[in-house]
């Protein structure tokens, strides 16, 4: 039978709505996404062309290893360019469709070290901005490299405030140059950098005044993750001798675990339930289980792997009991590790080390020299689609995904491609 207009009107509406929850749902507006997890509930198209998927839009000079956050229509990211006669480090407001800029902040006008352009050169190696900016409710938070904590409007771009962390609390700038990104929790934005005593601290979101602050771990270049773990709303951090986790109340210790040092304590924590993950290649990430009795919490190590299946930089993403990644120092395999025990369940493509992210059922990794590959997120590797030069320049970032589209960031340029699915 032919159907009317009238016919399907409720089920176009029903779609309707549904498509507005999901654009809402969609943003992602933080390092690895809206949970911190680096899981997208979206679905991707993984039936590419030879030529590779649709370019949107691509942003050239662009500089440094930061990533993508992509909220209210706009795409956000870090670099560093001239800036009325000097060098900055700038946060840029992209159109999310077109890639045109909205406006550019300045977040260190002047800035001491030297861009990526400059190779090794500058104080900081020559990376550029490492930190990925973080949007909330009209505000965007950004962690500079010289360790500025700034807030910007979201519509202009215009300051509301900035904290100076090295100067107003005896912070210390790790050898590479700050690369933790701000993370907001309720009315706070939570940071790691300050000096004894402060070495993690919690900044009103709205003002930039001080509310708590703690501790007297060294911090390195760790994004902290915010998770509830056995009925307790925590901060946890992994820092230069330490994994732990704070109350977001009052910066109170939880519990604690020592870890090895080594000076690419990159990778964010995974949480997953009462057990965290982390740790670096160089001497093997494991899993820490929080445990809570009478008298608090505490932690025990469950294992710890070997480094030729730990990464060196990128974080794990979590998916059905599985851990994804390029778990492999400096050899770069792209492996599939059981959660529970750190067992290999499979390994291949030798792409260097990289990002990914999980969208449905499927995982997104971007290797450091620019490659992209789409697989299954399961324990049987099932390869959907590759493209050896998704992008130019060194790549030690993480892919971001909204409302269809892919968002890539180099050391040179950004990307957007359409992976919508059809």
């Amino acid at each position: 039978m032919k159907k009317t207009f009238l016919s399907v009107l409720p089920a176009v509406f029903a779609l309707f709505l549904t498509g507005s929850r999901i654009s809402i749902a969609a943003d992602w507006p933080q390092y690895r996404g809206p949970n911190q997890d680096g899981v997208s509930i979206e679905k991707i198209n993984s039936l590419w062309p030879p030529a590779g998927p649709k370019t949107v839009w691509k942003v050239e000079n662009l500089d440094g290893f930061g990533s993508f956050a992509v909220s209210g229509g706009k795409a956000f990211t870090l670099t560093s360019r001239e800036d009325k006669g000097v060098l900055a480090e700038l946060c840029l407001a992209l159109d999310a469709v077109t890639g045109k800029e909205i406006w550019a902040a300045a977040v260190i006008p002047g800035v001491k070290y030297k861009s990526s352009a400059d190779a090794e050169g500058g104080i900081y190696g020559g990376y550029g901005p490492q930190s990925t900016p973080t949007v909330n409710e009209g505000k965007v938070y950004v962690y500079s490299t010289e360790l500025s904590l700034c807030c910007f409007e979201e519509k202009t771009g215009r300051e509301l405030w900035r904290v100076d962390v090295v100067k107003d609390h005896e912070g210390s700038i790790p050898q590479f140059g700050n690369a933790e990104s701000p993370v907001v929790e309720g009315d706070l934005v939570i940071v790691a950098g300050g000096g004894p005593g402060q070495s993690i601290m919690a900044f009103n979101k709205n003002t930039g005044k001080v509310v708590w602050k703690a501790e007297d771990a060294a911090h390195l270049y760790s994004t902290p993750k915010i998770a509830t773990i056995l009925g307790e709303r925590q901060a946890v951090f992994y820092m230069k001798n330490d994994v732990l986790g704070l109350s977001v109340k009052d910066g109170k210790r939880l519990w604690r675990s020592a870890v090895t040092y080594h000076n690419h304590n990159c990778m964010q924590p995974v949480v997953v339930e009462d057990k965290v993950y982390c740790g670096v290649g160089t001497d093997g990430a494991g899993v820490y289980q929080v445990i809570k009795e009478d008298e608090g919490f505490r932690s025990k190590r469950l294992w710890l792997n070997s480094s030729k299946d730990s990464a060196l930089i990128a974080t794990a993403v979590f998916k059905d009991g599985y851990l994804f990644g390029g778990l492999s120092l400096w050899g770069g395999a792209l492996k599939c590790l059981e959660f529970a025990s750190g067992k290999v369940v499979w390994s291949k493509e030798k792409l260097g080390n990289g990002g990914g992210i999980a969208v449905g059922d499927k995982l997104i990794f971007l290797s450091e020299t620019g490659g992209l590959i789409i697989v299954e997120a399961k324990n049987e590797f099932k390869l959907f689609a590759r493209l050896d030069k998704a992008i130019n320049g060194r790549c030690y970032s993480t892919p971001a995904f909204s409302n269809g589209r892919l968002y890539l960031r180099s050391r040179k340029e950004g990307i957007c491609y359409d992976l919508g699915a059809k």
